[in-house]
């Protein structure tokens, strides 16, 4: 079979991208992150680390993700 986490299909959002920047720049590791984070999907950490790196050297993705978390942040929250 394939090395865990190779080959699957992997539906990432904003949410889920905003959630992995601030664990990583908070120093956590890949391997506690799908344990100790809401994510929305089942990630495994190498999933989590792809994502990374690509956030890091895709620039295509991290203009993306960068404008989806600036919506995200700007959006006004509910009941407040």
């Amino acid at each position: 079979g394939a090395p865990e986490g190779q080959g699957r299909m992997v539906r990432w959002n904003a949410m889920d991208d905003g959630l992995l920047k601030l664990a990583v720049e908070s120093g956590m590791d890949f391997a506690e992150m799908p344990a100790t984070l809401p994510f929305t999907c089942d990630f495994v950490p190498r999933d989590l680390e792809d994502r990374w790196y690509a956030l890091l050297y895709d620039a295509g993705i991290a203009a993306e993700v960068s404008l989806q978390l600036s919506f995200l942040l700007s959006a006004p929250t509910v009941g407040s």
